[in-house]
């Protein structure tokens, strides 16, 4: 799925299970901000490496952003509000689904 607004384009990938959005992520060969959800992981990553489970019921997200002509400083700013856009956008289509 591409999801366009006049701001951003960005593809969401929607997974019933991976074993890690985050690896997922890394073995793409994505060209445009790309966001990942699973509805499970089998080998979840953690902050400081630890590794986790996820069973079904969670939310698992990951993020890929790209950035070009984009200063350091603004990137926190940037990437919490189209992370946030992209949740939300994810949380419609789970809750539709139910």
């Amino acid at each position: 799925m591409l999801w366009e607004s006049s701001a951003i384009q960005m593809k969401i990938i929607e997974l019933s299970e991976t074993d890690s959005t985050n690896e997922y992520c890394k073995r793409l060969d994505a060209v445009c901000d790309t966001l990942v959800t699973a509805d499970r992981q089998s080998a979840g990553k953690g902050t400081k490496g630890r590794s986790f489970v996820s069973s079904e019921g969670g939310v698992y997200i990951s993020l890929m952003r790209f950035y070009n002509d984009f200063p350091a400083s603004a990137a926190f700013k940037s990437r919490f509000s189209i992370f946030s856009q992209g949740v939300s956008r994810s949380l419609k289509l789970i809750t539709a689904k139910s």
